[in-house]
């Protein structure tokens, strides 16, 4: 048997695939044609993060309808649902096909082993911030998914805000609750300095206003003699 015929005979056996005869490189015997599909991701039920500052379990604050079977990672439909679990801090479900607690507007983390570019708002920084907040225009308000008659709301509308607030998510659809509270924040300390200040100016012109009060009465105990 000629040679070839042998090497043919063996990459037969082994399941190889056989060169060709006239390049001498090995053909592609694979005929699957399926092609990869994406995968597209289940939605699950996923919490939310609730208050930025947790308290009791306000019924006012829901839309949603009260969570009945629904469990947190099971299944659900359609993307977008969510329910109210009734519990404290105001944590609901969301139908989702990703975590949204880890997505723009997602639970505030502080630590500094999640945080990078760290720099300190200086003063000059403190005060914009103060007076960025006190600019804001207060508003009473109900939803309009609210029913008729229902509890009013204060806040600020987005719409008045400029672009680069620390107060509005870059969406420019939600509030960024965390960089509001930090705005307040930084005008308290600006007026805790504020008044810090004014307390020693205070207390030198106190001390100053004794000491012309003694030196006043030393001269006209001077003069009386």
């Amino acid at each position: 048997m000629p040679r070839f015929a042998h090497a043919s005979l063996l990459l037969v056996l082994c399941g190889c695939p056989l060169p060709d005869e006239d390049t001498g490189k090995p053909t592609d015997t694979d005929t699957d044609t399926d092609t990869d599909t994406d995968i597209v991701a289940e939605a699950v039920w996923y919490t939310t993060c609730g208050d930025p500052s947790c308290h009791d379990y306000d019924p006012t604050m829901h839309t949603n309808a009260v969570c009945t079977t629904e469990t947190e990672g099971g299944t659900c439909a359609p993307e977008g649902a969510g329910c109210d679990l009734q519990v404290a801090c105001n944590v609901e479900l969301l139908c989702a096909t990703e975590d949204p607690k880890g997505g723009e507007g997602g639970c505030p983390i502080s630590v500094r082993a999640a945080k990078t570019e760290i720099t300190y708002v200086d003063r000059d920084g403190k005060n914009a911030l103060h007076a960025a907040l006190m600019g804001v225009k207060l508003a009473d308000y109900r939803y309009k998914t609210d029913p008729e008659g229902g509890k009013h709301h204060l806040g600020f509308l987005i719409d008045d805000q400029p672009l680069a607030s620390p107060a509005v998510l870059p969406s420019r659809e939600r509030v960024d609750l965390y960089g509001y509270t930090s705005m307040a924040v930084a005008a308290l300390q600006v007026q805790e300095a504020r008044i810090v200040a004014q307390d020693a100016e205070l207390a030198a012109q106190q001390a100053r206003i004794v000491a012309l009060e003694a030196r006043l009465s030393a001269m006209e105990r001077a003069a009386g003699r």
